[in-house]
């Protein structure tokens, strides 16, 4: 997962906002801390802080344990070769020694891969064993390695490419270990496909398509408006009405739309995506924040008259920014957040 790095007026708010971008919890992403706001002259906050955060990456299992894993499963008998140990027992030492198909299907203990012109029925002590051609550019797979199989056994002739001439298990641990050939192309492939920017109206294309199946599901009738904020931002308006069942009780349902857009652009664009698509139904975010500051302006002055610490009710992030930014253009008032996710809330506190 790439990083992204995002700013705020305070290191929590820079971690939501990255939060929010990325879509995940706090205990699923990873931060590291660029920068730290400021105070200036009469404890006012200079400058902003700067955080980058990305998706913690899974650890896989270690070589050893996926080895071990398909030794396991090979003396399972799940593969072709499985059944060919039970049915060969007392027949050839060398064909009864592991119980495996070889790489070119020669040692089937129930015929069913025997060699060409071979009949169904035929014992396999009565028929002696053939070295198999070498295959230019197929190796042995995993499987057949961990259990030291002699090399003329591993090898894949040109006959040998049909499933049924093939044990299963190895066939599927040879196209999962493909590697990339010589020239690179794989590594050159996956490398270009990492290092794509994903532009906002690239984003804003993606979303307004999912917003079009949404508003069909739902049954409204909806136009979709966007609107282009600056260079890094970009709003889409769902406009139309009775459309308060997008919005849904204080926004939640409309908060949820959001995080499923900006799922919905991770999981088709791949890369580094800049600048950040917006979702508002019938201009309720603009409602909502002018609402939200005539609330905070309140509850700090009633902060700075009683030098009491006020806590807010539980906020999502975008609601818990604007209540920061309008608290940081007060003088004396300070705010700070606690709890967790979903209640994380907002505590207004006197300035030190």
């Amino acid at each position: 997962m790439e990083w992204v790095v995002t700013t705020g007026s305070t290191v929590e708010e820079a971690k939501d906002a990255a939060l929010d971008q990325l879509g995940v919890d706090e205990q699923e992403a990873e931060f590291e801390l660029l920068e730290e706001p400021r105070t200036g002259l009469f404890g006012r906050v200079r400058g902003e802080a700067k955080v980058r955060a990305r998706v913690k990456p899974r650890q896989p299992r270690a070589k050893a344990e996926r080895g071990a894993r398909r030794r396991r499963g090979d003396n399972g008998g799940r593969g072709r070769g499985g059944r060919n140990r039970n049915r060969g027992k007392g027949g050839d030492a060398k064909n009864s020694g592991d119980g495996r198909n070889s790489g070119d299907g020669k040692s089937s203990g129930d015929g069913k891969a025997s060699s060409a012109g071979a009949s169904a029925g035929e014992d396999r002590d009565e028929r002696p064993e053939a070295p198999a051609p070498e295959a230019a550019g197929d190796g042995p797979g995993p499987a057949n390695d961990a259990a030291g199989a002699p090399e003329a056994e591993r090898a894949t002739g040109s006959g040998d490419r049909s499933g049924r001439n093939r044990g299963r298990r190895g066939g599927r641990n040879r196209n999962r270990n493909q590697r990339p050939t010589g020239d690179g192309e794989n590594e050159t492939t996956k490398e270009q496909a990492m290092s794509e920017d994903v532009t906002v109206d690239e984003q804003a294309e993606i979303i307004e398509g999912f917003l079009d199946g949404l508003v069909e599901a739902f049954g409204v009738d909806a136009e979709i408006r966007r609107e282009r904020v600056d260079d890094e931002n970009v709003e889409l308006d769902l406009v139309g009405a009775d459309l308060g069942l997008l919005i849904g009780p204080k926004g939640r349902t409309l908060w949820a739309i959001q995080e499923l857009s900006r799922t919905v652009v991770q999981r088709q664009a791949s890369g580094t995506h800049h600048g950040r698509v917006r979702v508002d139904v019938g201009g309720y975010r603009q409602r909502r924040k002018e609402a939200l500051e005539r609330f905070t302006r309140q509850v700090a002055q009633e902060v700075l008259d009683s030098g009491v610490a006020r806590s807010l009710e539980p906020m999502g992030a975008a609601d818990r920014k604007i209540v920061h930014d309008t608290v940081n253009e007060l003088d004396g008032i300070a705010t700070t957040s606690e709890g967790e996710e979903p209640r994380r809330r907002v505590v207004i506190v006197p300035a030190d």
